[in-house]
C-alpha cells in the first residue's frame, strides 16, 4: 500500500470527487442525464418482469378488425361492439373496465344509446378525456378537457384525461393528478385503481378514522356510496386533499396498517392507496417490459372467450384496459417511445402505459427516486470511496479495487430497482465520478513514475546496465529525488559460505569456476524472484538489496522470503551437486542506506553504502557463532508477519558501538512445526532467566533444549557463557545479558 501521504491525497481526491458529483447531480442537466442513461440502463439490467395478473389489455389491433369484418379503423367501429363487449365483462366479474378510446363524437344514437345502458348496468367503466392545449393570441395557451359525448359519459363510472407527450420524448413518467381546464383531475388508471379497489374501502375508512376523524366523516360511509355513478372521480379528489390538508395522515394509517391484522392482499391495496394519496404528482413509470408484457388478448379473441363459461372465469376479478394496441410496428397508432421499445420500431401503445401504471399502483411499485439530501450524500460518498481507492493504492490495485466497488455498488442499485423500485443514480458516479477518478489516478501515477524514471537514470546511468536502471526507476519512491536522490531506505542480505577457503583449496580453478557459477546462480535466483537486487559480490560473499523511497514493509517481507528461500535453494544444491557442500550463512538488515559510486578516475562500481551494510556482514557473521543459517536484526523484522522467528537476545557486535536483538529467522507460519514452537518457547524462558542473572533455571532450560534438539547452537552457546560466567563473572555492564562479540 501507499504511505500516508497517498492515504491523505486520495482523501482529498475522493472530496473532490464527491463534490463534482454533487455539483452534477443537484443541476437539472444531472436530472435529465440520469433519467436518459442511468434509468435506461437499469432497467436494461434488470430486463423484463412479470406483471401483475390481476391486469390485461384487450387490443384493439387489425387482427381483429379482420376476424370482426370491421374496418382497421376502431373510430368506424359501431359502438354497440364495445357494448356486447361491456356486458359479457360484468357478467364476467371485471372489477374495473377502462375505455382508453375517445368517444368524442356522436355515431348512430341507438348504438351509443346501447353502450351507454350498457355501462350504467356495469357501473364500472371508465372513459378517458382528451386534454387538449388550446394557443390564445399566439402566445397564452389553456388546457381544455374534450369529453365524450355526454349520452356515453354520464353514464361512466367516471372520466379522467391521460395526458401523454406528443414529442419523440421517452416517456419515463406520468402525472397522477392534472390541472384539467382549471380544475384538478385524477389522471385515466388512478380512477380506475380506485374504483378497483372498492373492496377494501371500509378498511381504508377505519384507518383514516382512526389518523384523522375530522376528514373521515366527509367521506361517504361505504364504498356503494363513495364511487357511485360519477362519484369516484369527487371521492379521488376529496382523499386527495385530506392528505395535502394534514400531511401526518398517511404516517398515522401506515403505523395503523402495520399493527392491524389485514390480509395482505388488502394490505398491500391499502399501502398503495396511502403513498398515492400521500405522494407528489409526478411518478416514475416501472415498466415490465416491451409491447405485450402485459397479459393483452386480441379484441375478437376477448368476445370469443367470453362466450364461454369457463374461459370467461379467467377474467373475474381482473382491471381490463381496452385500447389499441398492436403488435407490429406498420400498423402501430397509438405508441409511444420507451426504454423497452425494439429496434423495430415496436413501442409501448398508450393503453399498455396505462395498464402499466395501474399494474405499478396495484403492487406499490413505481419507481421511487431519492430525496435530494439522500442523493446528495449517496454521490458524495461514493466520489468519497473512489476517490481514496485511487490515490491509497498503487495503479493496478487501484482499478481493481475500483472496479470490485463499482461492481457491488451496481448490484447493489440493481436489487433496489428489481425488489423495491428504488432508483439509485448511475451516471453521475459510473459516468462521471468513477472515471475522474481514475484519470486523476493514473495521471498521478504517471508523473510519479516519470519522475522517478529520470532521477535514477540521472543517479545511475553511468554505473548500472539500462534494464538496471529502468528496474531501479519503478521501485524508488518520489522522495529520493526530492531529498537526497541516492538516499534510500531498504533492507540488505548478506550471505557467505563456511569453510570456504578450504572447499577453495581442494578444487581447480576451473572446476572452482564452473562450482561457483552454478552457486550464484541458486543464490541469485530467489533474489531475482522476490524483487531484490545483487549490489556485490565478492569470493563467496553476496551482497542483495531490496530499495524503496522510505520505509516499506513489503520490502522486509521480500528480503525474508528471499533468506528462507536461499537457504532452501542451496541444500537442495548441495544434495544434487554431489560436490562440496557450500554452507551458506545468511544476515538481514533494514535502515537507510546510500546507492552510491565506489571508484576513481574512470572505474566506478555501483554499490550500495551505509551502516545496514556492515551490520548486514556482521549478523552474518554470528551465524558461525551461534551455528545458526539466518539471522535477522529487529529492524528487518519489525512490521513483518507470516514467520516463525528465534529471539536470541542483545548482542554488541564487533566493531560497533549500538546494540543489535538478534532473531533467527527459521520458516514460513504455515511451515512451523510443533518443535520448532517448543523450541522458540522454550529459548524465551530460558534466555529470560538468562537476562536475571538465573544461572540454574536458565541452565536447566538451555540443558532441555539440547536434549531435545542436541545439535541447536544458540542453546549451547549460551551454555557455555553461562559455564563462563561461572568461573569468571562478566565484568562489564550486564545490561541485562548483553552479550559481545569480538570478532567478525
Amino acid at each position: 500500500m501507499r504511505n500516508n501521504g497517498g492515504t491523505f491525497k486520495g482523501l482529498k481526491l475522493g472530496v473532490l470527487t464527491g463534490l463534482l458529483g454533487l455539483l452534477l447531480s443537484a443541476t437539472p442537466l444531472g436530472v435529465d442525464l440520469e433519467e436518459e442513461f442511468g434509468l435506461r440502463w437499469l432497467f436494461q439490467i434488470r430486463g423484463a418482469r412479470p406483471a401483475p395478473a390481476e391486469v390485461m389489455v384487450i387490443a384493439i389491433d387489425r387482427e381483429s378488425s379482420e376476424r370482426l369484418g370491421l374496418a382497421n379503423d376502431p373510430g368506424k367501429w359501431p359502438r354497440s361492439i364495445h357494448a356486447r363487449l361491456v356486458e359479457k365483462l360484468s357478467s364476467a366479474g371485471v372489477k374495473v373496465i377502462a375505455f382508453d378510446l375517445l368517444f368524442d363524437k356522436s355515431r348512430e344514437a341507438e348504438y351509443d344509446i346501447e353502450l351507454a345502458r350498457a355501462m350504467r348496468a356495469a357501473d364500472n367503466v371508465v372513459l378517458v378525456a382528451y386534454l387538449k392545449r388550446k394557443i390564445i393570441a399566439g402566445q397564452a395557451a389553456i388546457d381544455e378537457l374534450e369529453m365524450p359525448v355526454p349520452a356515453i359519459a354520464a353514464e361512466a363510472a367516471a372520466v379522467a384525461p391521460f395526458p401523454m407527450p406528443k414529442v419523440p420524448a421517452r416517456v419515463n413518467a406520468y402525472w397522477s393528478f392534472v390541472d384539467s381546464g382549471g380544475e384538478d383531475s385524477p389522471v385515466f388508471p388512478v380512477i380506475a385503481f380506485q374504483i378497483h379497489a372498492a373492496p377494501v374501502y371500509e378498511e381504508f375508512l377505519d384507518l383514516l378514522r382512526g389518523a384523522s376523524p375530522a376528514e373521515a366523516e366527509k367521506l361517504p360511509a361505504s364504498a356503494d356510496r363513495a364511487i357511485a355513478h360519477g362519484k369516484a372521480n369527487q371521492l379521488v379528489l376529496s382523499l386527495r386533499e385530506s392528505f395535502a390538508n394534514d400531511p401526518r395522515i398517511a404516517k398515522q394509517m401506515l403505523r395503523q396498517l402495520q399493527s392491524s391484522d389485514i390480509d395482505p392482499a388488502a394490505r398491500q391495496t391499502l399501502t398503495s392507496l396511502i403513498h398515492l394519496y400521500d405522494g407528489g404528482e409526478i411518478h416514475y413509470l416501472n415498466y415490465y417490459g416491451p409491447a405485450r408484457s402485459i397479459k393483452t388478448i386480441p379484441y375478437a379473441e376477448a368476445l370469443a372467450l367470453l362466450e364461454s363459461p369457463d374461459s370467461a372465469a379467467n377474467f373475474n376479478g381482473k382491471a381490463v384496459f381496452v385500447g389499441f394496441a398492436e403488435s407490429t410496428q406498420p400498423e402501430q397508432k397509438d405508441n409511444y417511445y420507451t426504454v423497452f421499445s425494439e429496434a423495430s420500431g415496436l413501442d409501448l401503445s398508450g393503453v399498455e402505459i396505462a395498464a402499466t401504471v395501474f399494474a405499478n399502483l396495484s403492487e406499490d411499485l413505481s419507481l421511487r427516486r431519492l430525496g435530494l439530501p439522500a442523493l446528495l450524500a449517496l454521490v458524495f460518498a461514493f466520489g468519497l470511496i473512489v476517490g481514496a481507492i485511487c490515490l491509497s493504492f498503487p495503479i493496478a490495485i487501484a482499478a481493481v479495487s475500483m472496479l470490485a466497488f463499482i461492481g457491488i455498488y451496481l448490484a447493489i442499485a440493481v436489487h433496489q430497482f428489481a425488489n423495491a423500485g428504488i432508483w439509485l443514480p448511475l451516471f453521475a458516479p459510473l459516468c462521471l465520478q468513477a472515471p475522474a477518478a481514475f484519470a486523476v489516478a493514473v495521471f498521478s501515477s504517471y508523473r510519479y513514475a516519470n519522475r522517478e524514471r529520470l532521477n535514477i537514470r540521472r543517479a545511475f546511468g553511468y554505473y548500472l546496465p539500462k534494464n538496471v536502471v529502468d528496474q531501479l526507476a519503478q521501485k524508488l519512491g518520489s522522495a529520493a529525488a526530492t531529498a537526497a536522490p541516492q538516499l534510500v531506505y531498504g533492507t540488505c542480505l548478506a550471505t557467505d559460505v563456511e569453510r570456504f577457503t578450504v572447499v577453495a583449496e581442494d578444487m581447480d580453478p576451473a572446476q572452482l569456476s564452473v562450482l561457483m557459477n552454478d552457486y550464484y546462480q541458486t543464490v541469485f535466483c530467489p533474489i531475482h524472484k522476490l524483487g531484490g537486487i545483487v549490489s556485490d559480490v565478492e569470493g563467496d560473499a553476496v551482497l542483495a538489496i531490496w530499495t524503496a523511497s522510505q520505509p516499506n514493509n513489503a520490502l522486509k517481507q521480500r528480503a525474508c522470503e528471499a533468506s528462507l528461500d536461499i537457504a532452501h535453494a542451496v541444500s537442495r544444491f548441495n544434495r544434487d551437486s554431489g560436490r562440496a557442500a557450500l554452507c551458506t550463512r545468511i544476515g538481514l538488515d533494514s535502515g537507510s542506506m546510500s546507492l552510491g559510486s565506489i571508484g576513481a578516475g574512470e572505474h566506478y562500481e555501483y554499490r550500495a553504502v551505509g551502516d545496514i551494510v556492515n551490520t548486514a556482514h556482521r549478523i552474518q557473521g554470528l551465524n558461525k557463532e551461534l551455528h545458526t543459517c539466518v539471522l535477522a536484526s529487529q529492524a528487518a523484522l519489525d512490521g513483518v508477519d507470516g514467520f516463525l522467528a528465534r529471539g536470541l537476545g542483545s548482542f554488541l557486535l564487533a566493531g560497533k558501538s549500538k546494540t543489535s536483538e538478534i532473531f533467527e529467522l527459521l520458516c514460513r507460519s504455515e511451515e512451523a512445526s510443533r518443535d520448532q514452537l517448543w523450541l522458540c518457547s522454550a529459548f524465551a524462558e530460558a534466555l529470560k532467566s538468562y537476562r536475571a542473572r538465573q544461572w540454574l533455571a536458565a541452565r536447566a532450560g538451555f540443558a532441555e533444549i539440547l536434549r531435545a534438539v542436541p545439535e541447536d547452537g544458540p542453546a549451547r552457546f549460551y551454555l557455555k557463557l553461562i559455564e563462563r560466567y561461572d568461573i569468571d563473572p562478566p565484568v562489564h555492564s550486564w545490561n541485562e545479558g548483553l552479550v559481545h562479540i569480538e570478532g567478525k
